[in-house]
């Protein structure tokens, strides 16, 4: 949009004072500024140096139109506000970064721990299949085991009745072995 001009904001104003300043509106004193060559000039004067900010301003002088010290004074005021803003970006980002970092670090960290535990986890199983299979094992061996004290507890049982039937039949031919044993 573009401001009209007022007499009474000219340098002076109407009582000999200076206007009042906007922090959001040129003041509408002095040359007539659309608004997008004046955000132009203002994004050159916060992007640049001096040099830069000079010229941002360039066109009002070659306009034909005087500056009034208002005007001049509202873009100081709008420049240091954006200079304010920028600053204070620029604060947010590098905070937003040493986060964004800090993060990253985490990931890592948390990535290597889990590469770490996915390794002890497939030891863990492998471990726990060769627990299994020797389980197994001890399984069938206490078993043949317990099959093999029986076969023995059976075979002595036989020699005893063995033993036995050999002494009755070492008695009953020998009938004179019994009386000698007496």
């Amino acid at each position: 949009p573009v401001h009209p001009v007022d007499p009474a904001d000219e340098v002076g104003g109407v009582d000999g004072h200076a206007p009042p300043l906007s922090p959001t509106a040129p003041p509408t004193g002095g040359a007539i500024v659309s608004s997008s060559s004046a955000t132009a000039r203002l994004e050159g004067m916060l992007l640049g140096g001096p040099a830069e900010r000079a010229a941002s301003l360039a066109p009002l002088a070659g306009s034909g139109a005087p500056r009034t010290a208002a005007h001049e004074a509202w873009a100081e005021a709008q420049l240091g506000q954006r200079t304010g803003q920028v600053a204070a970006l620029h604060a947010t980002v590098a905070e937003l970064e040493r986060g964004r970092d800090a993060l990253l670090a985490d990931v890592a960290e948390l990535t290597q721990r889990t590469e770490q535990l996915e390794a002890e986890a497939r030891c863990a199983a492998a471990v726990r299949a060769e627990h299994d299979a020797l389980m197994a094992r001890h399984a069938a061996a206490l078993e043949l085991i317990g099959e093999q004290e029986e076969e023995i507890d059976a075979l002595r049982a036989d020699i005893d009745d063995v033993k036995a039937e050999w002494r009755r039949q070492v008695e009953e031919w020998c009938p004179s072995s019994q009386q000698a044993a007496q």
